[in-house]
């Protein structure tokens, strides 16, 4: 480590203990330039939030560290006119035009492949590598999920990035973000970051550490997580679930009164609540009878619609910790077992709430980490917004039916294999290919029959297609020719 890089850790330890010694309910002073200065808020107690994972939030938040995880990330090589047609070092395949245009269609790579001529997928890269063993106790999904995890419980997440001897990265720790901290610079934004645990600071350099979070106005530094928008809303269902667990052991209030025609003494009082709980406290023997003697009253103390609400505003607080997630009540539960409720709730969740966590982590990759290799690769998500089959099932019944295009080219699109007589469009008549002339074809399934169609530029006359005068329908002869597309 260098002088400089010392120094520049000092100054994070100095800074880091100036502000962590501060009052956490107030700001601290940030000195800017141009000589103005702005309050920076003291970040939330995270470890509060991160330990609120129960419940619905457990459920929201696992939810989408899971479908995160699960997602396909892509390492791509663009060419541009400097290196097009020079052949790699890595090894690489070439990519479907339906890829590429998805890739040129996502918002943060789209000034970045403006300039690429073509777009290849690399098989083998040590980045690809790293992923999949990103330290010696961690994989590729459990690293991806604890990463967003922490960004919905704390709305921010840190990878140390441990670089070899070249700079390239060799492994990926998350660090557990309640513990970490910023430290703002006036010159730099960020002078660098702490890792706190008990009496415990390690510094770290702004170059290890890969910084994701959600957006906060109220904090430059720090993101705002979807768990701290609907903290209110997490603490009501905690304490209606204290109060239910109460009741069911009789301590949250009573359910009853017992009278007694005289006054009873402190001995007499703690025999018969003794008695009362050894006999009727508990779960296990709610329904018992009671056998009441001596002039011994009871009246029992009934729950007004009024306490009886919070039953409701549990459903209400379910529904907005699901909204705060992004995630619909279709994916949470079985109220609704419409399969088409079902299908528009798997394709909001996908294009709402996973797709832009995916574009913020791909952004971050690729301004961060991926440079450290080299500047013409970038990583993308597959897609995981759900196809519309019924649409797709149109489109392709359309395209088969116009002869716009073939069996195999659809299997294509189908990622299935292809058939030995499928290169060509089929006409409806003997499904015979398209641009064979001479009469009788081979057959899917065996036997011939006349082929309809003809070599593009010959006459419609002499056909075999069933019509009068050996015409193809809407063709005089004479008049026109027949091209593969249609009349021309």
């Amino acid at each position: 480590m260098g002088l400089i890089s010392k120094m520049q850790r000092n100054i994070v330890e100095r800074a880091l203990i100036d502000q962590t010694g501060a009052d956490p309910k107030k700001y601290y002073k940030l000195a800017m330039p141009m000589g103005w200065t702005m309050d920076v808020p003291i970040p939330q107690d995270y470890a509060k939030l991160v330990d609120s994972y129960r419940s619905w939030v457990y459920v929201c938040a696992s939810k989408n560290g899971r479908s995160v995880a699960e997602a396909s990330m892509r390492l791509y090589l663009r060419k541009t006119k400097s290196n097009a047609g020079k052949k790699s070092i890595l090894r690489t395949k070439s990519v479907d035009k339906k890829t590429e245009a998805r890739l040129r269609m996502n918002p943060v790579l789209t000034k970045a492949l403006a300039p690429a001529e073509e777009i290849e997928e690399a098989t083998e890269h040590p980045f690809i590598d790293l992923m999949q063993s990103v330290n010696p106790f961690r994989n590729r999904f459990e690293t991806m999920e604890e990463t967003e995890l922490f960004l919905e419980l704390t709305g921010n997440s840190y990878w140390y990035v441990v670089r070899n001897k070249v700079g390239t990265p060799a492994q990926i720790w998350t660090l557990p973000a309640q513990n970490v901290r910023i430290v703002p610079s006036a010159e730099k934004f960020i002078a660098g970051y702490v890792y706190i645990k008990g009496a415990q600071k390690i510094p770290f350099d702004t170059e290890e550490i890969v910084h994701f979070k959600f957006s906060n106005p109220n904090n430059m530094h720090y993101g705002l997580g979807p768990l701290w928008a609907i903290y209110s809303a997490y603490q009501f269902q905690v304490s209606t679930r204290q109060f239910e667990t109460s009741l069911m052991n009789n301590q949250g209030r009573p359910e009853g009164i017992l009278t007694y025609p005289e006054e009873l003494d402190e001995t007499e009082f703690k025999r018969i609540r003794h008695e009362w709980q050894q006999n009727y406290g508990g779960v296990n023997k709610v329904g018992r009878v009671l056998i009441l003697s001596g002039g011994v009253d009871y009246k029992p103390i009934t729950m007004s619609p009024k306490e009886m609400s919070y039953l409701a505003g549990l459903k209400l607080t379910r529904e907005e910790i699901a909204g705060a997630f992004d995630i619909p009540m279709s994916k949470l539960t079985m109220e609704s077992s419409n399969r088409a409720v079902a299908d528009s709730g798997d394709y909001q969740y996908a294009n709402e709430a996973i797709e832009p966590r995916l574009r913020r982590i791909e952004e971050k990759l690729n301004e961060s980490l991926i440079p450290s290799y080299d500047e013409n690769l970038f990583v993308a998500y597959d897609s995981t917004v759900p196809e519309d089959k019924e649409f797709i099932l149109k489109e392709r019944e359309s395209n088969l039916r116009t002869y716009y295009s073939s069996i195999n080219l659809e299997k294509d699109r189908a990622k299935e294999d292809h058939v030995d007589w499928g290169d060509k469009p089929w006409a409806p008549v003997g499904l015979a290919p398209l641009g064979e002339g001479g009469g009788g074809g081979e057959f899917p399934g065996g036997g011939s029959g006349p082929l309809f169609g003809l070599e593009e530029g010959t006459s419609g006359t002499g056909g075999t297609s069933g019509t009068s005068g050996g015409q193809f329908p809407g063709f005089e002869e004479g008049k026109g020719k027949v091209s593969r597309h249609g009349r021309i």
